[in-house]
C-alpha cells in the first residue's frame, strides 16, 4: 500500500536545491518509492515521454538504480516515459549482473530489449554472458535465460575470444553446470581451449561433452597434435577417468580416419587414377612394391601415422605456449568447420 506524500518519510526533496537534479529521482528508484517518482517528474515538467526525454537526456542512471535495487514496478514505470530507451547498455548490464538471482528482473528487461543478452564490453572480451558464467554455479538460472534468448549463438563471433571459446571458456572454468555446457558447446567449433580447460579444472564429465562434440565437426590435421597434447596433459593429472577419456577419442579419431581413408581411396580408383592417402597405414609389402606411388614422398618409403592410443612412449603434457601457437598458426582454423 503506497505511503501518503504527506508522511515524513515519504517528504519530496526539492530537485533544485540538489547537485543533481537527477539525484532525488535515483534514490527514489532505488527505495521504490514511485508516488515520489512522479511527483519529482512533475515539478520538472515532465507530463509525457517527451517531456522527460527533454528534461533528463541520460536516464540510464534512473533505470539502473532501479534495476540494481530489483524495483520492478520503477522500471515499469521509467520505461512508460521512456518507451525508447536503448537498454544496451553497461549501466544496464552491470546492474542486472548485481542481482543475478533476480531473475524475474531479467525476464522483465528481455521482454523489452532481447538484444541485451547479447551484449558485449567496449574491450570485445567481455560479455554479460562470460560475467554471469564467472559467477560459478550459483548463477546457472540467470545463464540459462541468457541462452534461452540467444546469448551464444554462433559462438559469439564477433569477440576477441571467439577463438578460444567464448564465453564457453569461462563456463568450464568456473564449474557451470553440465547442460549449460552442453549447450553452449553445440554452437560454436572453437573447443580447443575448454577441452584442455575441463583436463584442467578436472571435470570428465565436460570433457565428454566437449570431446564428442568436437568429434562432430570436421576433420583436419591439427586433430592429430591436439590428441597427443591432449593426452600429455591428461597423463599428467594422473586421473583415469580423463585418461581414458581421452584414450577414448583417440581411437573415435583412429576410426573416423580409417573410414575416410577407405572412401577416398574408392574414390580415386573409380577415377582412373589412384591416391594413397597420407595417413593410410601400408600394410601389404607387396602391394607397396608394385605401387611405389604409394609413398608420401615418392621415394617408396611410406610414411604412416601410428595410433596414438598405441604408442609405446607416452607424450609429455603440452605447454600454454606450444598451444596457442599452433591455434594462431593453423592454416586450417576451426572456424571453417560446420557446426553440428
Amino acid at each position: 500500500m503506497a505511503q501518503s506524500l504527506s508522511s515524513p518519510e515519504q517528504k519530496v526533496p526539492d530537485p533544485r536545491t540538489l547537485p543533481h537534479k537527477q539525484e532525488a529521482m535515483i534514490q527514489a528508484c532505488k527505495d521504490g518509492q514511485l508516488d515520489i517518482l512522479k511527483t519529482l517528474f512533475d515539478e520538472l515538467g515532465a507530463k509525457t515521454s517527451e517531456d522527460s526525454t527533454k528534461h533528463l537526456e541520460s536516464p540510464q542512471d534512473l533505470f539502473a538504480a532501479a534495476i540494481s535495487h530489483g524495483q520492478q514496478s520503477i522500471v515499469r514505470y521509467l520505461h512508460s516515459m521512456y518507451p525508447a530507451f536503448d537498454f544496451y547498455t553497461g549501466a544496464v548490464v552491470g546492474a542486472l549482473l548485481k542481482r543475478t538471482f533476480d531473475l524475474d528482473m531479467l525476464q522483465l528487461i528481455c521482454s523489452y530489449s532481447a538484444e541485451v543478452v547479447t551484449f558485449e564490453y567496449s574491450d570485445n572480451m567481455t560479455s554479460i554472458l562470460s560475467k554471469a558464467c564467472e559467477g560459478g554455479a550459483e548463477n546457472a538460472p540467470f545463464v540459462r535465460i541468457l541462452l534461452d534468448h540467444g546469448a551464444f549463438e554462433g559462438g559469439m563471433p564477433g569477440s576477441y575470444t571467439y577463438r578460444v571459446g567464448a564465453a564457453l571458456l569461462p563456463a568450464v572454468q568456473h564449474n557451470q553446470p553440465l547442460d549449460i555446457i552442453k549447450r553452449m558447446a553445440s554452437k560454436t567449433t572453437q573447443l580447443s581451449y575448454p577441452i584442455f580447460s575441463a583436463i584442467e579444472r578436472r571435470r570428465p564429465d565436460a570433457l565428454e561433452v566437449l570431446l564428442n562434440a568436437r568429434l562432430k565437426l570436421d576433420r583436419d590435421d591439427y586433430d592429430l597434435t591436439l590428441a597427443q597434447q591432449l593426452l600429455g596433459d591428461a597423463q599428467a593429472t594422473q586421473d583415469r577417468q580423463l585418461i581414458a577419456l581421452v584414450e577414448q577419442y583417440i581411437e573415435s579419431l583412429e576410426r573416423q580416419s580409417s573410414k575416410s581413408d577407405s572412401r577416398s581411396t574408392d574414390q580415386t580408383s573409380k577415377g582412373g587414377r589412384k591416391w594413397w592417402p597420407f595417413s593410410t597405414r601400408m600394410e601389404n609389402k607387396d602391394e607397396k612394391a608394385k605401387d611405389p606411388s604409394s609413398s608420401a614422398d615418392g621415394s617408396g618409403s611410406a610414411k604412416s601415422w601410428w595410433p596414438l592410443s598405441k604408442s609405446g612412449s607416452n607424450p609429455t603434457p603440452a605447454s600454454k605456449e606450444s598451444v596457442e601457437q599452433q591455434l594462431d598458426d593453423s592454416s586450417s582454423d576451426e572456424d571453417t568447420t560446420k557446426q553440428n
